[in-house]
């Protein structure tokens, strides 16, 4: 089992506070619209990002991306699970809610059981989602605490007063429901006036994807990139140092037709030149322009290469297998 491993805490990217130095238009006035609708105990906040997308953020540190189509709504990731996003987003969503995962990290996956319709990348299920379901019975047995996760990443001071410990480790034990739908990179999910393309985004985990709205041109990333933090992609459901350099080539390739960046952690609504200078910097790591550094990280001994105070961050025997620069310091 890939273990749920923490990133570095993300708070709330407040949009209408930014301004025009990333020089799109487009962006400005969405952040012009976006406007915080709902709030939902201390842990939820709902924003408003156009008329049917809607950023839900879970204790200031993952966010879910709720978009209603003519004929069907899709939510992108389900959270930690607290609550059951299925009543919380009832009033929004405008037709039943399918579950579309970017990957089964806890905060991505653990709501999927409050919803009868998911869906996620073949690789992503047959490679990590089946070993997710089998350590459950780790759960069942005593060994293995999943309420202990908030601990481990700081963040039980945002947990609801009547969260219960014993009720939420039993409703994780459930395991992750079977998905109802297996996609792979290509395919397209039809919300009818609008269609998800899915873009196979290898690096968090080898089944990662994407999601590129036809209407509105966002780009929905899950972990696959950030604009804060460490990217942990010195996992052991890692992609390869090959797959995942093929991931920012791909999006690198489409960014021109992206018209805004959502990653699931840090801030959003970047502009598409992030895509093209991730992929400058991956290429800097590549060739050796740009020197690591070793880390004793609580995910294991890592190099982290800084792309201006976030970037990923690499096994170091990935690092050092393919000749990669980086220094002890």
């Amino acid at each position: 089992m890939c273990p749920f491993l923490s990133h570095f805490s993300a708070r709330f990217f407040t949009l209408i506070s930014s301004t025009f130095k990333q020089g799109s238009i487009l962006i400005f006035l969405l952040k012009l619209y976006s406007k915080t609708i709902h709030s939902v105990k201390p842990q939820i906040l709902i924003k408003q990002l156009s008329s049917s997308i809607f950023e839900i953020e879970e204790m200031g540190f993952v966010s879910s991306f709720l978009i209603n189509g003519s004929k069907k709504s899709i939510l992108i990731d389900s959270g930690f699970g607290i609550l059951n996003y299925s009543e919380v987003l009832k009033d929004i969503a405008t037709h039943e809610i399918e579950i579309a995962n970017t990957h089964i990290h806890p905060d991505h996956s653990n709501g999927n059981g409050y919803f009868t319709q998911t869906l996620m990348s073949e690789t992503e299920w047959e490679n990590h989602g089946l070993k997710w379901n089998k350590a459950t019975e780790n759960i069942k047995n005593g060994t293995w605490n999943p309420s202990s996760m908030f601990s481990y990443s700081e963040m039980e001071d945002q947990l609801p007063a009547d969260f219960n410990a014993e009720t939420y480790n039993a409703f994780i034990a459930k395991g992750l429901p079977i998905p109802t739908r297996l996609v792979k990179n290509g395919d397209f999910i039809d919300l009818g006036d609008r269609q998800l393309e899915i873009i196979a985004t290898p690096a968090h985990t080898t089944g990662s994807i994407s999601f590129l709205d036809s209407e509105s041109g966002f780009l929905f990333g899950g972990d696959a990139f950030a604009k804060s933090g460490l990217w942990l992609l010195n996992l052991k459901c890692r992609a390869s140092l090959e797959e995942l350099f093929k991931t920012y080539e791909r999006l690198n390739s489409i960014s021109k037709k992206i018209k805004g960046v959502f990653p699931a952690h840090g801030k959003k609504n970047l502009p598409h030149s992030f895509l093209q200078e991730i992929h400058q910097k991956m290429n800097e790591v590549r060739d050796g322009s740009l020197e690591g550094v070793f880390k004793k990280h609580k995910t294991g001994d890592s190099v982290f290469f800084d792309f201006g105070g976030f970037g990923p961050m690499f096994h170091v025997e990935d690092v050092k297998n393919a000749g990669f620069k980086f220094v002890i310091k």
